[in-house]
């Protein structure tokens, strides 16, 4: 039985609901390890053969719906309050992701500051400063420095 196929998950408008609760109470954005929270967040749902990248694509097709104002493509199934519920999830889990991009961008802007910083303190980078400690040959090989005689020129 080698080449069985799995059966395909079809999504209720009750099962986007408990996957989208499960979003929120998982947060998968702000983790280290985004693969190992949507394969929790697959296992806690308790939908027969949903795999953690299988809620991750449906979480972000209900997203892009959600992100496009597509009210259609969201109220395909459903009474209208699971299609008011899953709009309320789904702007919390927008600014679950939100907050993550933010704070990365504030990571990396922060980060940056203090390359720049690092790199401005040694005022042209390694570069300058080997060719001052190693400026003249000696023996096939760089010799320090040691003032204006040690390459045998006078100053």
């Amino acid at each position: 039985m080698a080449g069985a196929k799995k059966k395909q998950f079809r999504f209720s408008a009750n099962d986007d609901i408990i996957l989208l609760r499960e979003v929120l109470a998982n947060d998968p954005y702000s983790s280290a390890e985004p693969g190992k929270k949507w394969d929790e967040i697959a296992d806690a749902t308790e939908l027969q053969g949903l795999s953690g990248r299988r809620c991750r694509e449906r979480t972000s097709l209900l997203l892009t719906y959600y992100k496009k104002e597509d009210a259609e493509a969201l109220k395909r199934s459903g009474t209208e309050e699971e299609v008011e519920e899953k709009h309320q999830l789904l702007q919390e889990i927008k600014e679950l992701q939100e907050e993550q991009v933010s704070r990365l961008e504030s990571e990396n802007k922060k980060k940056e500051k203090q390359r720049k910083n690092r790199s401005g303190d040694k005022k042209g980078g390694f570069g300058n400063i080997a060719l001052e400690t190693y400026s003249c040959w000696s023996s096939d090989r760089f010799a320090p420095l040691n003032g204006p005689s040690s390459c045998g020129r006078n100053g």
